[in-house]
């Protein structure tokens, strides 16, 4: 409600300079009438992008910065007690020691051995002027709820940005893509009841249970079907 006493059922504002989209209003429910409003907000710096990852207390910062901004700009005041996450990227970079696409077989085992309730593993790549694949720069699967995505980060930043490094960099990102996997993964999706303990455990946890693990036991037992194929003499 305005100041005037006008009001809205919906409101949509593209910013793409200080966040993405926000978007606000009215939505019934089965027994009333409910406010909304969700926001685009992603982590990066001018030049490098995303590259460096966030605190929770970063990230929070930048969100009071962000809300401060649009005040400022669209005279919207908006409560920040009570912010909850609808989608959460999680992700770590790893330094590789040669180009990406060397390591295209292994990560293409690494995908083929997740969970079975995974969909079919989707590729992403440069094409030439022929459409045809140049080489692939992303690896994604995952179901409804959560996704597990690697991709070559430098050549993401160059795309992106024209950011450009010497050093070849992977990224694995957990993609958690509801609010409803959130609460399950942290037991709430309120931001204030997160932490960068929480976010590193599940992390860890995730990384040891459907890579690492599922690549031992593929490991364990590959090695013991090639045993069984040796014919002795």
């Amino acid at each position: 409600m305005l100041k005037d006493g006008s009001g809205f059922r919906w409101l949509k504002i593209k910013d793409n300079y200080c966040f993405g989209t926000l978007v606000a209003g009215t939505r019934n429910t089965k027994f009333m009438k409910t406010d909304f409003s969700r926001m685009d907000v992603f982590i990066q710096n001018v030049g490098e992008g995303n590259l460096q990852n966030d605190t929770v207390s970063g990230y929070k910062a930048r969100l009071e910065k962000i809300l401060q901004y649009v005040y400022d700009e669209y005279g919207i005041l908006i409560d920040s007690s009570n912010i909850r996450l609808n989608e959460m990227e999680i992700n770590c970079t790893f330094r590789l020691k040669d180009e990406f696409y060397k390591y295209h077989r292994v990560l293409r085992l690494m995908m083929f051995n997740l969970p079975k309730n995974f969909k079919k593993l989707v590729e992403y790549g440069r094409t030439d002027e022929k459409n045809v694949c140049i080489k692939n720069e992303t690896f994604l699967r995952g179901n409804e709820s959560v996704a597990l995505k690697i991709y070559d980060k430098k050549e993401q930043l160059y795309q992106k940005l024209g950011f450009e490094t010497q050093t070849d960099i992977m990224r694995i990102e957990i993609v958690l893509k509801k609010p409803g996997k959130i609460k399950e993964v942290f037991g709430s999706n309120l931001l204030d009841l997160i932490s960068d303990k929480k976010i590193n455990d599940y992390y860890i946890q995730q990384f040891v249970k459907i890579i690492e693990n599922k690549y031992r036991k593929w490991q364990k037992y590959n090695g013991n079907y090639l045993l069984e194929q040796i014919i002795y003499t």
